[in-house]
């Protein structure tokens, strides 16, 4: 109960600090509103790690062994939506306004090298128990099962992440292209200027999913802001 507590208590402050660090940046109305949805998130993960020791405890060892396999579902899956951006951004129709970077795009390039430091660290432990390996072909196969999807899992993640941060934000003539990511204007049914951060663009998207965000807040770069006006404004009302 003691180590619930803390692990509680512990994300309420990430909670916390995370609420006050993007309300700064994007507004507090958009702070709040991503906040909520970075809760539930945190919440399922919370749930995962409490219930996992109950779950590994009821595993053999084999089944746990057998676990790395697992790598694979995310590599797949991240690998798969980052390759098939170029063709999905066809979609999009002819460029009408290249924004630059926002302030998302380089918070998630910044983190992107973080993992890339992580991924290198996770790389060379593995290269360590590959060399002390080579004496014995099933201690080297072990080590391929286990450590490469490891290894390849956390360069997919950074790869992702630093790639996304490079991207920008293009406004274009069936919809807007953010973070990898195309929204039509038939999708968006209204969008406004944050009070607490005139930067920041918010639209409301109609949702594909039942659990997926109906709204997203975008920082701007001040420059386009009346660019960026004109061209949603025009689309918006004629859809």
């Amino acid at each position: 109960m003691a180590l619930i507590a803390l692990c509680f208590a512990f994300m309420s402050l990430v909670i916390g600090c995370g609420y006050l660090w993007i309300a700064s940046a994007i507004g507090q109305e958009a702070g709040l509103r991503n906040t909520r949805y970075g809760l539930v998130g945190l919440l399922t993960l919370f749930l995962i790690a409490i219930m996992m020791p109950q779950i590994a405890s009821q595993l053999s060892e084999k089944t746990l062994s057998n676990l790395h396999i697992l790598y694979w579902l995310p590599i797949i899956g991240f690998g798969s939506w980052g390759l098939s951006w170029p063709y999905r951004k066809q979609e999009s129709g002819d460029l009408l306004l290249d924004a630059g970077r926002t302030w998302q795009n380089k918070v998630l390039f910044w983190i992107g090298l973080i993992e890339a430091g992580i991924a290198t660290f996770i790389t060379w432990l593995s290269s360590r128990h590959f060399l002390a390996s080579l004496d014995s072909a099933g201690g080297l196969l072990q080590i391929l099962q286990v450590r490469a999807p490891q290894v390849i899992f956390w360069w997919t993640i950074a790869i992702l992440l630093i790639s996304t941060g490079l991207s920008k934000l293009e406004l274009r003539e069936k919809g807007l292209c953010f973070l990898w990511t195309f929204v039509s204007w038939q999708q968006i049914s209204a969008y406004w200027w944050e009070n607490s951060q005139q930067n920041t663009l918010t639209i409301k998207v109609r949702r594909r999913l039942l659990l997926s965000p109906s709204f997203m807040s975008i920082r701007t770069p001040a420059r386009y802001r009346d660019a960026i006006e004109r061209i949603v404004n025009a689309h918006i009302s004629q859809s």
